[in-house]
């Protein structure tokens, strides 16, 4: 790849001097698409690979029946943590009884070669990987009155910046320190988190050094951040002590909340749930679904923009397909605007919060009376003052 870079800087600058004659012109072309197909495979391998929310792999030390019961156990607490978006959900009395029965909600397993050093020296020399069934475990989670986290959730870019006693500052990548990576894309797959990481190209050095992302230089970070679209950013600031201990601090924005914590970790293992724990936490009490205790969950949502019978489905289409919609009904239609009633499990804010996710409606303002008494105001998402959108998927 380095290669490759410092041709496509010494071609681009003879063209740039007017030295390139018309072959040289043709041979530019084709390298600047080999540059370009060497930055798609670097950007993908920016992107954590992903895998399934309903999927767990456990270590186990025979393929016997009483192991593959311990693994089915083991394996649906950790999916019941990740779609219900807290550790919590584990202390209920009906979600403790699935798990006594957790094969029955097992929709397929695998066996393979433990890959995992420390577990295979402990006996545990295969791993059996389960793909739970997903409508029963979100059955069980409803059915336990339980918060059910939906599987559209937000990207979080992962910004890393190293101490190092003999090298100084530096960035953090897997070529650097795979086994920090591999330890936050685990911590990250165990809840359920989508996980990007930046190129630390000459892009990025530019907007933001080692320094300044070592000193959380807030409008740098966000600038170079901006590049890769994601819905969250986390940095994290890594050193080691003399007795081997890994010291971290975080920083983490979204939507213009930033929260700070200090994380220590015993060994490398540690270090990824410990930093994106609080994460899935925060995200999850934002937007999981929460049963909701009134007799009314009715949400009348007014949406512009409308053009023709294709949008017209896709935008009806829309709505069914979200988890926290059990019902959705076209009350009204005139020119380019629908009127639509929805039976929602969740709340407003939620609601309003995956809308934002998705970007397929754009907000408009509600026709609300600010001078009026509040007794007088009529609660937004009500057949009086519906919540209003514009198309744009």
């Amino acid at each position: 790849m380095n290669v490759i870079n410092t041709l496509c800087k010494s071609v681009c600058f003879k063209l740039c001097a007017g030295l390139v004659r018309d072959k040289t012109r043709r041979c530019l072309t084709k390298t600047l698409l080999v540059c370009g197909l060497g930055l798609l495979a670097t950007l993908s391998y920016g992107q954590q690979k992903s895998k399934s929310l309903f999927e767990a792999s456990v270590g186990v030390r025979s393929q016997s029946t009483p192991e593959r019961q311990y693994a089915a156990q083991r394996g649906l607490q950790e999916v019941l943590v990740r779609m219900s978006g807290s550790p919590k959900v584990l202390e209920n009395a009906k979600i403790q009884a699935a798990v006594d029965k957790a094969q029955s909600y097992m929709a397929q397993f695998q066996y393979h070669v433990n890959s995992d050093k420390e577990e295979y020296s402990q006996g545990k020399k295969q791993v059996i990987n389960i793909v739970f069934s997903p409508a029963a475990v979100e059955r069980v989670i409803r059915q336990s009155g339980q918060p059910f986290w939906p599987a559209n959730r937000p990207k979080t870019l992962v910004w890393l910046v190293e101490d190092d006693p003999e090298r100084g500052r530096q960035f953090v990548d897997r070529n650097k320190a795979e086994q920090l990576i591999a330890s936050i894309e685990a911590a990250g797959a165990r809840r359920g988190l989508p996980l990007i990481y930046p190129l630390y190209d000459l892009e990025d050095r530019i907007l933001v050094s080692e320094d300044k992302l070592w000193s959380l230089d807030e409008k740098a970070i966000k600038q170079a951040s901006l590049r890769y679209k994601s819905d969250a950013v986390i940095v994290g600031r890594v050193s080691k002590t003399s007795r081997g201990q890994y010291l971290a601090y975080w920083e983490f924005f979204h939507n213009g909340t930033r929260k700070a914590f200090d994380s220590r970790a015993a060994n490398i293992r540690e270090i990824g749930r410990r930093a994106f724990d609080p994460v899935a936490d925060y995200f999850a009490a934002r937007y999981s679904i929460r049963p909701e205790q009134n007799d009314s969950p009715l949400l009348v949502v007014q949406i512009s923009g409308v053009e023709d019978f294709a949008d017209y489905r896709k935008t009806l289409s829309y709505f069914e397909s979200m988890a926290s919609i059990s019902g959705v009904t076209l009350a009204a239609a005139r020119r380019d605007t629908l009127l639509i009633y929805l039976q929602s499990d969740s709340s407003l804010t939620f609601f309003e919060n995956t809308l934002r996710l998705d970007n397929k409606l754009i907000s408009e303002a509600e026709k609300v009376n600010i001078n009026s008494p509040g007794w007088q105001q009529v609660p937004r998402g009500t057949t009086t003052n519906p919540l209003q959108y514009r198309w744009s998927g």
